[in-house]
């Protein structure tokens, strides 16, 4: 069995058409291909959804109590073989990527691990050691992966 990755497309009121070019689904599944592969992780499927500032926010608040958008939230899964479910804030990563100064499929490739790595138990927010690990494995992967974000 290979890993499976179910992608959702999903935004309500001025909905997806905001980027400057359309979603690529192949794409961001080839990315999260990738990524799973990176880290030696087999036989598993995972839930993407890819949303609007809105509708993250609303998922944040009912979720995690916190009224705010964010770019992205992960949610681990009890059940055998599914990761689990992520959803990004496609008004988040468009930001994010003008301010870091990197294209938009760069910063999208970087919340795909990030939400991963949050799948797969990795937590910034436990301790500054944590903090340090997460974010050095985000740039290996990165490093593995960039070459299918194509810019």
């Amino acid at each position: 069995m290979n890993n499976q990755i179910d992608i959702n497309l999903q935004a309500k009121g001025k909905g997806l058409s905001i980027y400057e070019k359309p979603m690529n689904v192949g794409s961001l599944r080839k990315m999260v291909v990738q990524i799973l592969k990176a880290l030696d992780v087999q036989n598993h499927s995972i839930s993407l959804l890819f949303c609007d500032n809105k509708m993250i926010r609303d998922i944040n608040l009912t979720f995690r109590q916190q009224n705010k958008a964010t770019d992205v939230l992960a949610f681990e899964s009890d059940t055998p073989h599914f990761l689990g479910d992520i959803a990004i804030s496609l008004d988040q990563a468009l930001d994010q990527s003008k301010s870091y100064n990197v294209c938009f499929e760069m910063e999208l490739l970087r919340l795909l691990i990030h939400g991963i790595l949050h799948l797969l138990g990795y937590d910034h927010e436990r301790s500054r050691e944590d903090e340090q690990i997460m974010k050095s494995l985000e740039e290996s992967i990165i490093l593995e992966v960039q070459k299918i974000a194509i810019c």
